[in-house]
C-alpha cells in the first residue's frame, strides 16, 4: 500500500490529489474501487453487527427467542474471505445452512432474502467527489468488493445512490460472482480489459481490506470512509476507545454511531484529533446527543404502549427535544398514541403548592426567588397580585410602608403580610381554578395519560394528579431520593437511568443544567401565567434570558440530534424496532463528554449563560469559577491549572457535577 500522510484536519484534497494523482500515472491502466468504504457508507463495520439484526428479526419471525443464528452464521466461512473453488454467494450460503438441516427451507429463504435486504438498504451515497475526480482521467473504472452480494445487486444500490454519477463505473465485480479467491479474480480482471496485475490500482475504504483482499495488487491505497475515520480517532476524550469499549459495547449503539459518523465523519481525519466533537456543536448533537434522544424516545413509545395511554404530555420546556423525537418514530410506530406539547412551569406549580401561610412563612425555597427582585415583581409573578388588590381585599392591613418598587429583601414586613391566609388563599385559589380549567381542556378528555418531563420531584405529575380525572404515568430521564415516597402514595413512574439518586450522597447521574439546556425549548421564555379570550385561554411566557449566541448553539445541538434520528430512521426504518439497547449505552456518549470533556469540545458551553426573570439571576454553564458553574467538569476541563478547590474535587472525587 502506497502511504498517504495527512497531517490536516480534513483528508478530502490532499488524500483525494494524491490518488488523482496516481491515477494519471501512465502505468495505471485500470482504477478498481471498493463500492462499500470508497464509493458508498455502510454502518455494518463488523459482520456480526448485521448477523446480530438478523439473528433478532430471525427469532420474532420463527418465535424462537434462543435459535443460535449469529454463532450459526459465524460458523461458515467469513464472505469476504474466498477460498479457492468455494463460491459465497447469499443464495449458496442458505443453500449450504438448509443442506446441512441447521435451517428448513422456507427458514432458509427468508434468511437469504433479509440479509440481502439488511445489507442493500443501508448503503449511502459518500460526501466525496471521488468518482468525479476519476472519471476525467480517462481510464476505466470498475468495483471490486469481497462480499456475499452480486456485482448486479451491488450495481443496483450505486445505482440507487449515485444516480448518473454511476455510468462512469464500466463493471462492479464481487466474490461472489466467483468460485475462486481474490488472486484468480484479479488476473480475470485483468484479462477482461487486456492488462497486467502490476496495472490496476485499487482504492479501498476500510484497513480490514487491506489485509483481507487484493494482496496481489501493488497499487492499494486507502481513502477512509466517516465510521473508519470515526473508529480512527486517537484522542484521550474518545469514548469508543476506552477500554475497548467500541467493541463492548451493544451493536445497536455500534451501528447507531457509525450512522452519525457517516454523516459528519466523511471528510475528517481525526488521528490526531484530541476532542471527540471537533468543539463542534453539531457534532456533539449528531454523534452524542442524538443516540441518547433516540433511545429514550423508543424507551417511552415502548411503555406507552404497552399501558395503552391515550396520550403522551411532554411537559415544557424540557421536553421539546424528545417531543420532536417522538413524532419522527412515530412513522415507524404506528401504534404509538398522539402526543401533546404541554405548556406547564414551576410558577404555575406553586398556585398548586402554596395552599398555606406556613408554607409562604417557613418554605421560602419553594419560591425560588432573589431576594434583589421588586415587590410588585414578586407579587405578580409568584402570587398574581398586585398591591392594590391586597389592599382591597383587606383594606385594614397597614400596607403604607411598602414601597412596591422597593426590593423583597429577606425577613421583611411583606412576608407577614403573606402570612395572611385570606389574602394568599383567595388568590391562588383563583389561579387553581384557572390553571385547572386550562389544564382541563388539554387533557380533560383522556382517560389515561403518559407525561414526560426530565424528572427531579415529579411537580408537574403531582400537581394534574390532584385535579385531572384521568390515570397519570410519568416517565422521567432520572429523578431525586425526595420521589421515592411518592410512588407509595400512588404516584406511578419509571426513569430511564435507573433508581432515584440521593444526590446529597454520589454524584447526580448527569449535570442537571447542562442536560435541561441541551433538551429544553430555547428562545421561548417559561410559562407565567395566561389569559382568558373570549373563547380559550393562552399561555403567558417569561421574557426570554438567553443570549443570541447562547440560543444558537443550542439550536445547532439539537438540529444535529435531529437530524442523527432522521438518518437512522432513514437508514434503519422499521428495524430500529429490533436495536435495543441499554439506557446505559445510549448516554454513553453523552455522558462520556459531561464527566470528562476535552478542553475543545468543554469550550462549546464557555458563552453560555441564561437567567431567570423570577429568580433574578443569571447563570453560566461554564463561569468564572469552580464554583458558580454549572457543569464543574467543563470549568475543570478548559481551566489546565485547576484552582485548589477543583484539586480537592477531584482527589476526593466529590461531585464533580451539578
Amino acid at each position: 500500500m502506497y502511504p498517504i500522510n495527512v497531517s490536516t484536519k480534513r483528508l478530502d484534497q490532499s488524500r483525494l490529489c494524491q490518488i488523482e494523482a496516481f491515477a494519471r500515472k501512465p502505468e495505471v491502466k485500470i482504477i478498481s474501487l471498493s463500492a462499500v468504504g470508497v464509493l458508498l457508507n455502510s454502518p455494518y463495520s463488523r459482520l456480526e453487527d448485521l448477523y446480530a439484526l438478523l439473528e433478532r428479526k430471525f427469532r420474532r419471525k420463527f418465535r424462537d427467542p434462543v435459535f443460535p443464528f449469529l454463532a450459526m452464521r459465524l460458523s461458515l466461512d467469513d464472505p469476504s474471505v474466498v477460498r479457492e473453488g468455494t463460491a459465497r454467494s447469499l443464495r449458496e450460503i442458505y443453500d449450504t445452512l438448509h443442506a446441512r438441516n441447521l435451517l428448513s427451507l422456507g427458514e432458509a429463504r427468508w434468511a437469504c432474502r433479509v440479509e440481502g435486504e439488511l445489507t442493500i438498504n443501508v448503503l449511502r451515497a459518500r460526501k466525496t467527489d471521488i468518482l468525479q475526480r476519476l472519471s476525467v482521467v480517462g481510464k476505466p473504472i470498475i468495483t471490486f468488493d469481497q462480499c456475499a452480494l452480486t456485482g448486479c445487486e451491488l450495481r443496483a444500490a450505486l445505482n440507487r445512490e449515485l444516480g448518473s454519477e454511476s455510468d462512469a463505473i464500466m463493471r462492479s465485480y464481487t466474490s461472489a460472482d466467483f468460485s475462486s479467491g481474490s488472486t484468480e479474480i484479479f488476473r480475470s480482471i485483468a484479462t477482461d480489459f487486456a492488462s497486467s496485475l502490476d496495472e490496476i490500482m485499487h482504492v479501498v475504504g476500510e484497513q480490514s481490506e487491506l489485509l483481507k483482499q487484493c494482496k496481489i495488487i501493488k497499487n492499494k491505497f486507502y481513502f477512509p470512509s466517516g465510521p473508519a475515520n470515526f473508529r480512527g480517532s486517537k484522542g484521550p476524550f474518545t469514548p469508543w476507545r476506552r477500554k475497548n469499549a467500541f467493541k463492548k459495547i451493544e451493536f445497536p449503539i455500534r451501528l447507531y454511531s457509525n450512522v452519525a459518523s457517516m454523516d459528519v465523519f466523511d471528510q475528517k481525519n481525526l488521528e490526531d484529533e484530541e476532542s471527540t466533537f471537533l468543539g463542534d456543536p453539531y457534532v456533539l448533537g449528531h454523534l452524542a446527543l442524538g443516540p441518547f434522544i433516540l433511545g429514550l424516545a423508543r424507551w417511552v413509545i415502548k411503555n406507552v404502549v404497552q399501558r395503552r395511554h391515550d396520550v403522551v404530555a411532554f411537559c415544557a420546556r424540557d421536553g421539546h427535544l424528545l417531543h420532536l423525537t417522538y413524532e419522527i418514530l412515530r412513522s415507524i410506530y404506528p401504534d404509538a398514541p398522539q402526543s401533546k406539547y404541554l405548556r406547564i412551569s414551576r410558577n404555575v406549580c406553586l398556585a398548586f403548592e402554596l395552599k398555606s401561610a406556613a408554607t409562604i412563612t417557613f418554605n421560602r425555597s419553594l419560591l425560588a426567588i432573589s431576594s434583589e427582585i421588586s415587590v410588585k415583581d414578586f407579587l405578580s409573578r409568584r402570587f398574581f397580585l398586585t398591591l392594590e388588590e391586597i389592599a382591597e381585599l383587606n383594606p385594614t392591613l397597614e400596607i403604607n410602608g411598602i414601597d412596591i418598587h422597593d426590593k423583597i429583601g429577606l425577613g421583611t414586613q411583606l412576608f407577614e403580610i403573606l402570612s395572611s391566609s385570606a389574602i394568599v388563599n383567595f388568590s391562588l385559589q383563583r389561579k387553581r381554578q384557572q390553571f385547572s380549567s386550562f389544564y382541563l381542556s388539554e387533557l380533560g378528555d383522556f382517560s389515561s395519560i403518559g407525561l414526560f418531563d426530565v424528572g427531579y420531584n415529579l411537580r408537574a405529575q403531582r400537581i394534574l394528579r390532584s385535579f385531572l380525572p384521568a390515570d397519570i404515568f410519568g416517565y422521567y430521564i432520572s429523578s431525586f431520593h425526595e420521589t421515592v415516597y411518592l410512588e407509595e402514595e400512588g404516584l406511578a413512574h419509571l426513569n430511564f437511568l435507573g433508581a432515584p439518586v440521593n444526590n446529597r450522597l454520589s454524584d447526580s447521574v448527569f449535570p442537571t443544567a447542562l442536560m435541561e439546556l441541551m433538551l429544553s425549548e430555547i428562545g421561548v421564555g417559561s410559562m407565567r401565567d395566561i389569559r382568558h379570550g373570549p373563547d380559550s385561554a393562552e399561555p403567558l411566557f417569561e421574557d426570554n434570558q438567553s443570549s443570541t449566541n447562547s440560543t444558537q448553539i443550542v439550536k445547532q445541538i439539537q438540529k444535529g440530534a435531529l437530524d442523527f434520528v432522521k438518518s437512522a430512521v432513514d437508514v434503519f426504518g422499521k428495524d430500529i424496532e429490533y436495536m435495543v439497547a441499554t439506557p446505559q449505552s445510549y448516554f454513553y456518549n453523552l455522558d462520556c463528554f459531561m464527566r470528562n470533556p476535552s478542553k475543545k469540545d468543554a469550550k462549546i458551553f464557555s458563552d453560555i449563560q441564561f437567567g431567570n426573570s423570577a429568580v433574578g439571576n443569571t447563570f453560566r454553564i461554564i463561569g468564572t469559577d469552580l464554583k458558580s458553574s454549572h457543569w464543574k467538569s467543563g470549568y475543570l476541563a478548559i481551566n489546565k491549572k485547576r484552582d485548589l478547590l477543583g484539586a480537592l474535587y477531584n482527589l476526593c472525587k466529590l461531585r464533580l457535577i451539578s
